[in-house]
């Protein structure tokens, strides 16, 4: 698949890979930011999810990040964070 912009008033998916926000208003404002600019954005199902230190379990992760992918409704995907918990998101992907 060839990369192509994000278009004007297209759809950003958001997903937490790694670390979460401390704070869920951190994500609001996020979502107000890219709203005010024109765009829409989706969160993954578990963008709230935390387990002591990442955002939720790793497949659950896995999961959200694959979702947003094969999802046709959004045009690119940003995470929210990296870090460590990244690499234990990895051996869940579904690269297909």
């Amino acid at each position: 698949m060839k990369p192509r912009p994000l278009p004007p008033g297209g759809t950003i998916g958001v997903a937490a890979p790694s670390s979460p926000f401390e704070q869920s208003s951190e994500i609001d404002r996020g979502i107000r930011w890219w709203e005010s600019r024109g765009y829409r954005v989706e969160l993954a199902a578990g963008i709230r999810e935390r387990d002591d230190y990442v955002a939720g379990d790793p497949r659950g992760r896995a999961d959200d990040l694959v979702a947003l992918f094969a999802d046709p409704e959004i045009d690119v995907v940003q995470v929210l964070r990296g870090g460590y918990g990244c690499s234990e998101v990895v051996p869940h992907l579904d690269f297909d």
